[in-house]
């Protein structure tokens, strides 16, 4: 094996991580702003059942792409 493959295998390759951690954060960043605008007006009661119905979601299709 090159100094090359063991180096990426051995996940050498650092040098990108800064610009994953920011490219991650502006993206969650994003999409949690997207959730708070489309939460602001609801009751806790209605932001706490579109989560289960969201998770529910989520797990149905997940769960049919798993089979």
């Amino acid at each position: 094996m090159s100094y090359r493959e063991v180096y990426w295998h051995h996940g050498g390759y650092h040098s990108h991580w800064l610009g994953h951690a920011i490219g991650s954060a502006v993206i969650h960043g994003v999409i949690y702003g997207a959730i708070f605008k489309l939460m602001h007006d609801m009751t806790p009661l209605g932001a706490v059942a579109a989560a289960i119905v969201v998770i529910v979601l989520a797990w149905a299709v997940w769960s049919a792409i798993g089979d």
